[in-house]
């Protein structure tokens, strides 16, 4: 998180897929964030799902999408719980995350 402008994240799963994005793009090339860094919004999305399949998640694709090309409004920190949501995890009593029932 660079002072709720904008966050970066990064995940990989024991078969090697891996995938990495910046939340709130425009913001991190403001910042001067490399843009292999920030990723195509597409290519991340689908990297992204692929990964939460693999974890046994679903995600919401229409989300996904919405979450990596979304500016913070006014915090990066929301476009984070987006993300979590849209790769299909849930939130418990606001604070445990568990994967969806099955």
């Amino acid at each position: 998180m660079v002072d709720s402008d904008f966050a970066t994240v990064q995940a990989a799963s024991f078969d090697g897929l891996s995938w990495q994005c910046a939340l709130s793009p425009e913001m991190a090339r403001d910042y001067g964030l490399p843009g292999e860094w920030i990723g195509d919004s597409v290519e991340v999305g689908e990297r992204a799902a692929a990964w939460a399949r693999g974890a046994g998640l679903q995600p919401d694709p229409v989300a996904l999408r919405a979450a990596l090309v979304a500016e913070c409004d006014p915090l990066a920190e929301d476009l984070v719980f987006a993300l979590v949501h849209a790769l299909g995890f849930r939130f418990r009593d606001g604070v445990d995350l568990e994967p969806p029932a099955v």
